[in-house]
Formats: structure tokens, sequence, C-alpha cells
């Protein structure tokens, strides 16, 4: 696509057969479902999945395991659903069963997100880096008003960030 990826996978686990499962741990406490990644702008999953082709393996799926969560700890992500009893022992592994999706979709999945990462290498190389945020809208945790190009009011602190620190 006109680019290169630089990062680091967390963890490649590789059957002996040459298919992989690509794992990213997340501090957070909830993880984005596989077929929303590229809608919801997070592309380092599928991008991870790309760039493991590139090692000579057949990636089969990415799942993303949020660290910081407190009831449900269950990875989410993307994952061909030829290999459930496999690579995956079952759907009960993973957070929701729509985390297995066939291998079309979950190759439309990667290639979705190789043509936005394209569009955003285009954008930087055209001198256009305006700021965007998803849907229009910062989000409301979203600490760095201070600083931010756009006009907005203050932050308002995360919900969530409150009932956990109630619950704890």
């Amino acid at each position: 696509g006109g680019f290169r990826l630089h990062g680091r996978i967390d963890r490649i686990d590789v059957a002996p057969d040459g298919r992989a499962l690509i794992r990213d741990y997340k501090l957070s406490k909830k993880v984005t479902a596989g077929t929303k990644l590229v809608g919801e702008g997070k592309l380092q999953l599928p991008l991870y999945l790309l760039a493991a082709r590139g090692f000579g393996i057949d990636p089969v799926g990415g799942l993303y395991s949020p660290l910081g969560a407190t009831t449900d700890d269950r990875p989410r992500g993307l994952i061909a659903g030829e290999v459930k009893g496999e690579l995956i022992a079952s759907a009960t592994e993973l957070n929701v069963k729509t985390d297995f999706v066939d291998r079309e979709s979950f190759d439309d999945v990667i290639e979705a997100a190789r043509g936005r990462a394209a569009e955003h290498v285009s954008s930087i190389r055209a001198g256009d880096i305006g700021r965007r945020p998803r849907d229009g809208e910062c989000p409301t945790w979203c600490d760095m008003a201070s600083i931010c190009r756009i006009e907005r009011g203050a932050t308002v602190p995360d919900p969530e960030a409150e009932e956990d620190a109630a619950a704890a």
C-alpha cells in the first residue's frame, strides 16, 4: 500500500502448520470486536495480521486481551471460523461468538485496515495533518483539552472510571 509498518506485536502463537494467532495485551477494561475495528479507527490489530503474513506465517486470528478488566477478562478479536476447536478451543474462550467470522470477512477486515492506513499515509504525505476525532467529536474522557487545537469545553470525567473506582 505504499507504506511500511513499525511496531511490536506482543505475542504470536504459531502452530506447526504455520497458522498463527496474534495476541495484543491492552491495559484497558474493554476491547473492541474484530469486525468493528476499522469502523472505530482501530487499525493496530488488523495491521498486525497483515504484517504477520510478511513473516511467512498464516495469521488466522488476532485477539486483544483487556488486562484492566475487572469482571470479564476474556479477549476480543477477529478469528477465522475455520480454526474454531483447533487453535481456539471454543467461542466460550472469547467474549462473544461473533468474533469468529468466515475467512472472506476476516480478509475483508484486514484489507479495509490496509486501505484506511494507506489513506492516512497519503494524507500525511500531502501535508494534511488536521485533527479529525471519530464521528467529529472528541471523547468525553480525553484529558488533552488544554493543548488540543479543537474548540470545545472542559473535559468531562469518564463515568465508567468513577464506577470502577467506587466498586474497588
